[in-house]
């Protein structure tokens, strides 16, 4: 345990310095000392989450909050908020905290994915754990103007006495007309502008959504084909990396003759990032801009954690 503990304080300073993908690895090795269902296992592996949620790889940051949060739920039914547990390392550890930062992580992790409805419903959770929570309160409200509601079924029209099948009635000659309910036009004010603009961005949502399925595949596809064989040859990749970028992002790639000193690969690796990073995009990128930048991101900031390490940079 107490090699453990120390891979997951030299993980913790590397995420502090933004090292997530080395900090990611000091973690794994911490695990790898560890029997799986164990108190400090769930305490690393709700470190590796924030790690992985910073280097954009959702699923598997939702992996390990899924499996911190039922631990802890399970370790804090007989104790208080207060309660302490210490373990051997040095690790004091309250449930009621490690199963809020699991429930926040994963969270932000299904917003990102767009996958609003789960993260509402773990928001409302940590609502209910504390409602002066004002990180769950602002997910919730940028989950509901997120959320689209899906129009009701439209109801079947009642077929008029004119067509109705006397035949095959229990009652024929019945003029069934006499049952149907006449709609009445009401003098309702329009909608306001308020509510006009939000049935607009509704509608808005709802079409990236349906795009952002549709292009998935094809993304992903073409992502695939970009990284395969280089996925750790970060050279190859800034190299290639102008068969992706679109022509708004105004990417000037280099030619991998130009990245042989680990200083210029540097210098493209920090230009590229900085084109595609999820928060950098500007208004105007499409749906299928995002979907490519969020995928290169990820790649890219895989092999650069590989270099690093291999040069020592």
């Amino acid at each position: 345990i107490k090699k453990a503990v120390k891979a997951r304080a030299r993980g913790n300073d590397l995420f502090k310095l933004g090292y997530y993908g080395e900090a990611e690895k000091s973690y794994n090795q911490a695990l790898a000392l560890l029997p799986e269902k164990n108190d400090v296992a769930v305490v690393i592996s709700n470190n590796r989450a924030a790690a992985r949620l910073k280097k954009g790889q959702y699923r598997q940051c939702i992996m390990d909050c899924t499996f911190v949060i039922e631990w802890a739920r399970m370790k804090s039914q007989n104790e208080s908020k207060s309660t302490i547990t210490l373990l051997e390392g040095d690790i004091s550890i309250r449930w009621h905290d490690q199963l809020g930062k699991a429930l926040h992580r994963k969270a932000e992790a299904l917003e990102k994915m767009v996958r609003i409805s789960e993260a509402l419903q773990v928001y409302e959770e940590l609502i209910r754990m504390d409602a002066g929570d004002m990180k769950a309160i602002n997910g919730i409200q940028r989950c509901q103007s997120k959320e689209v509601p899906q129009p009701p079924p439209r109801p079947t029209p009642a077929k008029s006495s004119t067509t109705t099948d006397t035949n095959s009635s229990a009652f024929p000659g019945l003029d069934y007309s006499i049952f149907e309910i006449k709609q009445v036009s009401n003098n309702e004010p329009p909608p306001s502008k308020a509510v006009a603009a939000m049935r607009a961005r509704q509608a808005e949502l709802a079409k990236e959504e349906s795009e952002r399925q549709e292009k998935a595949d094809i993304v992903n596809a073409r992502i695939d084909t970009w990284k395969r064989g280089r996925e750790k040859n970060i050279r190859a990749l800034l190299s290639s990396l102008d068969t992706l970028m679109w022509p708004g992002a105004q990417w000037r790639g280099a030619p991998i003759n130009e990245l042989l000193e680990p200083k210029k690969v540097k210098i493209c690796y920090m230009k590229a990032i900085a084109k595609v990073h999820p928060d950098k995009l500007p208004s105007s990128t499409t749906v299928e801009q995002r979907l490519l930048a969020s995928g290169i991101f990820s790649v890219l900031n895989q092999a650069w954690d590989d270099f690093r390490s291999n040069n020592k940079i």
